[in-house]
């Protein structure tokens, strides 16, 4: 009896969470190769491919992730139908810092020690460091993609684990973006 339960369970249909719904897959007998889905891609309204669908941007709840490839690396951009998520004060860690007060001295993006760094979008250039690239720096101010600047760090003059930002030319997409 306990083999026709396993042969049961194996011929289950497997729900996996796929970007924004579910795919059905069906499960394979024991040793066989289960069919994976197709990637969710991100394209721009000419089709051009801005990246993989990554999922939810944790701060804004309603964005997703796409994951861009640079060289032989990937960032991961906040998107919607509109385009590049500007960043601004809503973006836990967006916004590019600075050594000086009044957003002067030298620019620096935060860094995070993950896969895929994330994307600071200004206009329609892309700032981002990799991990390795990072240091610590005392950081006194703070600019966002609608020119404010932030001097008001608690507690003042915060020490920052940044980089100096490599940058990405993001005017070849043209929004409305959409998935494929």
């Amino acid at each position: 009896m306990r083999s026709s339960h396993f042969s049961l369970w194996t011929s289950v249909v497997v729900a996996v969470i796929i970007g924004l719904g579910f795919v059905a897959i069906p499960a394979g007998e024991a040793g066989q190769k289960v069919p994976q889905p197709a990637p969710l891609i991100v394209v721009d309204s000419l089709g051009k491919t801005v990246g993989l669908l990554g999922g939810l941007d944790d701060d804004t709840r309603i964005r997703e992730y796409a994951f861009v490839k640079v060289g032989d690396d990937y960032v991961r951009a906040i998107v919607d139908r509109a385009g590049f998520y500007q960043t601004d004060q809503s973006t836990t860690n967006g916004g590019l810092f600075f050594t000086e007060f009044n957003c002067l001295g030298i620019a620096l993006v935060q860094v995070w020690d993950t896969l895929a760094p994330m994307l600071i979008v200004h206009g329609t250039t892309g700032y981002y460091a990799l991990p390795g690239e990072a240091s610590t720096f005392t950081v006194k101010s703070r600019g966002f993609s609608n020119s404010s600047c932030w001097d008001n760090f608690d507690p003042p003059n915060t020490t920052f684990w940044g980089a100096a930002p490599r940058t990405l030319d993001l005017s070849g997409f043209t929004p409305p973006f959409s998935i494929k």
